[in-house]
């Protein structure tokens, strides 16, 4: 059942950690776990985790870095610069979409506001303006930007369901982290994308085949990209900057 409000989705969450109860008791305690909806079941369950960060590992890249989907805190210890700029990898596009594939990326979106506001949700002020590289963005930047891009992503996609091959443009992101509305406490921003996301879910479960394979043109990579790649990108987008985040927590930069 899909969740409209916290109690029918700490309800679905509930009956995850029943599902995977072997596994978590299994991989908890080696800060190793196999699923995005594993980890949503230990943080809502109240049962025992160990006080460690552990990283979404959407990437095939880290798979060497780890036993199954995640990254463990010592990893974060040990990062380059590159890996703590992407500390997942960056974004990679499966040669074929398959329906495991797709129902993994739609429960990392439909999840994504809650995991980020499970990690922030403690962070005092000082701690929002840690940065998790040198020259990277403080993790309220990292919240906002979260808001900007998936509010584009909506946009996006509805325009490639509606128009035949749309072209559009990259924005500023640089420039966007620097607006006023960054400054606002980063639960404006939370609040943003619980609705965005309660809408990507909603119309990309909605979509036929068909559609999904619609696409857009996008200026800056002179390529189009379809539907599919779309929920692709932001699984791993969602995911991305998350991970950054632990990293700026456990080893910021400043």
């Amino acid at each position: 059942s899909k969740y409209v409000c916290w109690r029918g989705f700490a309800t679905r969450v509930n009956n995850l950690f029943h599902h995977y109860s072997n596994h978590t008791v299994r991989h908890a305690q080696s800060l190793t776990c196999r699923s995005t909806e594993l980890v949503e079941a230990l943080s809502l369950s109240k049962c025992f985790i160990p006080k460690a960060i552990i990283l979404p590992a959407h990437s095939r890249r880290v798979n060497c870095l780890v036993d199954h989907s995640y990254i463990c805190l010592h990893t974060i210890k040990f990062m380059t610069s590159v890996q703590q700029r992407y500390p997942i990898g960056p974004c990679e596009y499966p040669a074929a979409y398959t329906a495991n594939l797709l129902t993994q990326y739609l429960l990392d979106i439909e999840t994504f506001p809650m995991r980020l506001e499970y990690v922030v949700q403690h962070l005092d002020a000082d701690q929002l303006q840690l940065r998790y590289r040198e020259g990277g963005w403080t993790i309220n930047q990292v919240i906002h930007h979260c808001g900007d891009s998936h509010m584009n992503a909506i946009l996006r996609i509805k325009l490639a369901l509606t128009d035949e091959n749309p072209s559009i443009n990259a924005y500023q992101e640089d420039r966007w982290a620097e607006t006023a509305d960054y400054d606002l406490p980063f639960n404006n921003t939370i609040t943003m994308l619980f609705a965005i996301h309660r809408k990507l879910v909603k119309l990309l479960e909605s979509l036929s085949e068909e559609q999904r394979n619609r696409t857009y043109f996008h200026t800056q990579y002179q390529r189009s990209f379809s539907i599919n790649d779309v929920i692709c990108l932001y699984a791993w987008h969602g995911n991305h900057h998350l991970a950054q985040i632990q990293v700026a927590i456990t080893q910021p930069h400043n």
